[in-house]
């Protein structure tokens, strides 16, 4: 299945245990974007674009390349402080975020530039694809701003609840999923669709 993502507005979040497929369909869709900006803590979508460690080359890379992949070479809150603001200063792009959860948990975001991205980012443009691995970890502004959600297989009991409630299914679907199957959840629709493999 397709999703129809607005690049400039929509926000998608892919959520799943490791090694079943979250990272995979990320980079899909984001490679499949033309202007993008990737936080990359884990080093693992470099190939997307052009790739700066610094935050302060964020700007003139984007300005430049139109595909940038931020990998930090310091992991302090400000640092990534710079990086955030970096991206809330620009408009008309898609924002990439893996592991949204060290950025933006449950009772504190790292930073105000993050809650304003995902609060207020479409407003200006900037549409998000995020993912996690531990959605229950997740600030609750992710889940009310989310537009699409892809869930792959999930095994520990406090995400599989999580994940449960937020798209009105049994857990038991979400934890007998096969590896790289997925459930695709339209949040406007209030529609659930099983996914074979994306790749």
């Amino acid at each position: 299945m397709t999703i129809k993502f607005r690049r400039f507005s929509d926000f998608l979040s892919i959520v799943g245990m490791k090694a079943a497929g979250k990272t995979t369909v990320t980079k899909a869709y984001c490679k499949e974007l033309r202007v993008l900006i990737f936080i990359d803590p884990t080093w693992q979508v470099g190939e997307l674009g052009y790739v700066v460690h610094f935050p302060e080359r964020i700007i003139p890379a984007f300005e430049k390349f139109k595909k940038v992949i931020y990998q930090p070479k310091k992991m302090d809150k400000e640092t990534y402080r710079e990086a955030f603001a970096a991206c809330l200063s620009l408009t008309n792009y898609t924002l990439g975020v893996d592991e949204i959860d060290k950025f933006a948990r449950p009772r504190w975001y790292l930073c105000e530039e993050v809650r304003e991205i995902i609060n207020r980012g479409r407003a200006q443009g900037i549409g998000l694809i995020c993912n996690t691995r531990r959605p229950h970890m997740i600030h609750n502004d992710i889940r009310s701003n989310s537009d699409h959600v892809i869930c792959f297989k999930l095994h520990e009991e406090r995400d599989l609840k999580y994940m449960s409630e937020w798209m009105g299914i049994d857990k038991s679907v979400i934890k007998e999923l096969l590896k790289y199957e997925s459930l695709y959840y339209n949040v406007h629709a209030s529609t659930v669709t099983r996914q074979r493999p994306l790749y």
